[in-house]
């Protein structure tokens, strides 16, 4: 009956603990959607209106040819949503999101687990965040450097989940060239 009773604790401080990390995502979330809806819609609008997105497959073609053009193209088609700058706070805040759970994913031994150990990864997620929001401040900053960003960390990502060095080496081998393909240039005008 004892092993019934640990495995239904066990179970449950599991779930509160995701639990508790989901709550902090959604008011991660909600801050930085705030803040750029209500604090800064000028700038979002700037950048809807110094973008241009097309739909055509000429215009795909044309930007997947380029190095750097995916990430351009994503950031320009989500861009056009910041013509609502609720949405595109929206947008911008999920990006946010991303940035911070993939910084405390790699900055911590044990991510699924909230205590003293995960502080500093914390911390660093956090400078992560706010660090992001202050270079999204310039309005001449392309969108598609939090595209860009999101990528790099995301195949960072993959390669330190890899086990052995043999794994990490065909995602290093396979990652590194098409983020530069995908990447490279896609940050300034």
């Amino acid at each position: 009956v004892d092993l019934g009773l640990n495995m239904l604790s066990i179970k449950t401080n599991t779930v509160a603990r995701r639990s508790f990390f989901g709550l902090l995502c959604l008011l991660l979330f909600v801050a930085v959607w705030l803040f750029w809806w209500l604090g800064h819609p000028e700038i979002l609008a700037f950048q809807e209106t110094y973008q241009m997105f097309l739909t055509t497959g000429d215009y795909l073609q044309k930007h997947m040819c380029e190095v750097g053009g995916i990430s351009i193209y994503i950031g320009e088609f989500l861009t056009q949503y910041n013509i609502y700058p609720c949405l595109g706070a929206a947008i911008i805040a999920l990006e946010t999101l991303a940035i911070a759970v993939l910084v405390y994913r790699m900055a911590s031994k044990e991510p699924g687990k909230l205590g003293i150990k995960n502080i500093i990864p914390a911390a660093i997620s956090a400078c992560a965040v706010i660090a992001f929001n202050y270079v999204l401040g310039d309005e001449n900053l392309l969108p598609s450097f939090s595209v860009s960003i999101i990528l790099a960390l995301s195949a960072l990502y993959i390669i330190l989940m890899c086990k052995t060095k043999v794994w990490k080496g065909i995602a290093t081998a396979i990652s590194l060239p098409l983020l530069l393909w995908c990447c490279w240039t896609s940050c300034c005008p």
